[in-house]
């Protein structure tokens, strides 16, 4: 029997695996054909500011909370995981992310609590703070690209 230390590490060792392979296989399947469209000209670039200060700083309080208990931010940062998401919109990041997590309880969050998770991803990705919060309606995020 594992010490519960060894279990915890253990348990957020496979979170993290499956986390990965889940992030991988969905960004591949959906490389070569973009999963949302939107017309060219309603569509705006997460690199212009599509969050607000507001809303990531509530988003690091959820992250730590609930997404930290498997996670680490540096999952969720960096240039690997830009190339992920490039020239995907915000709307394919919510549904994964409402579709799967938390593990224990996928779609426990309010549409409201996931988008305050993507805006805090956004600002530990360097992406701009804006004066308006990401919104959560579907359509609206489906109009938001992350920067190719």
């Amino acid at each position: 029997m594992l010490r519960p230390a060894l279990a915890l590490r253990a348990a957020r060792t496979l979170c993290t695996h499956v986390t990965a392979a889940l992030l991988l296989a969905l960004s591949a399947a959906s490389g070569s054909a973009q999963s949302s469209s939107a017309p060219a000209d309603s569509v705006r670039n997460a690199a212009n500011g599509v969050y607000s200060g507001d809303q990531a700083a509530k988003g690091e309080t959820l992250f730590a909370g609930t997404c930290g208990n498997c996670h680490g931010i540096t999952e969720f940062s960096g240039p690997a995981f830009r190339r992920a998401w490039a020239g995907r919109t915000v709307y394919d990041m919510f549904d994964q992310l409402r579709a799967t997590m938390p593990l224990d309880n996928p779609g426990g969050l309010s549409r409201e609590q996931y988008a305050a998770v993507i805006a805090y991803l956004m600002s530990v990705n360097r992406y701009p703070a804006a004066d308006v919060d990401l919104p959560s309606a579907d359509a609206d995020l489906r109009r938001v690209r992350f920067d190719p």
